[in-house]
């Protein structure tokens, strides 16, 4: 099970401060409290980039620069992790800070991992669907695709907010990726999104911060966030 988290960045802060406060602030804050991120199996943060021709999926990601998937075990820890004194006191107020109640969703997604993802994979889109029926086994055939360094489907449900589709596909994307044929099967691609995880295991100063351009490679240099 996962907690997905699109938030709309908050009036006047935008995106460069948007990323600055999930990295320097939210992000440590979240995993300095394990009564509320012990139970986490991933955390990870999105960064959208605006290189190449405007996405399909522009009107849907307006105002919304980031997105947050954590992964649970079950959806009692979603629950326990919300329902914590550290979110209540602490975590929770804080998201008023970088993102606007109205036009934030948050999603409840069930995975179907197609392709594990590869270490090396350093870029990621998005793939919205209005139908989850039948639609994992549909994108198994894009796994023999070049370039593919993972592919998972997750049927969606709404917690907060509204969202007009049942699925949410990620692609996690190796240079030579055909970026064209997997756009053509989906109804809305999204922005090449930024990675940013923060390790559930080594909380201190664990990280990886891997910007990737939307055209070509263009990785940058990794690093740490303490």
């Amino acid at each position: 099970f996962k907690l997905i988290i699109l938030p709309r960045t908050k009036a006047g802060l935008g995106r460069a401060g948007l990323r600055q406060h999930l990295e320097q602030v939210h992000g440590p804050l979240v995993m300095a409290h394990p009564e509320a991120s012990g139970v986490f199996l991933s955390y990870v943060h999105h960064y959208t980039l605006d290189e190449g021709p405007a996405p399909f999926g522009e009107t849907l990601l307006a105002e919304r620069d980031a997105v947050t998937i954590i992964r649970f075990a079950s959806p009692a820890d979603i629950a326990a992790s919300k329902g914590s004194a550290a979110y209540r006191d602490l975590i929770g107020p804080d998201e008023d800070n970088f993102r606007d109640l109205a036009g934030s969703v948050a999603l409840r997604g069930e995975e179907v991992v197609i392709v594990p993802d590869a270490a090396d994979a350093s870029r990621k889109l998005f793939l919205f669907a209005a139908d989850a029926a039948d639609r994992a086994r549909r994108l198994a055939t894009l796994a023999a695709l070049p370039g593919i360094g993972g592919l998972t489907h997750n049927a969606v449900h709404p917690l907060e907010g509204e969202w007009p589709f049942a699925a949410i596909d990620e692609v996690a994307l190796l240079p030579g990726a055909d970026e064209a044929a997997l756009a053509a099967d989906g109804e809305l691609l999204s922005r090449i999104w930024v990675r940013d995880q923060l390790s559930n295991t080594a909380r201190s100063n664990s990280g990886m911060d891997e910007m990737a351009s939307a055209r070509g490679v263009g990785i940058l240099p990794q690093q740490a966030i303490h």
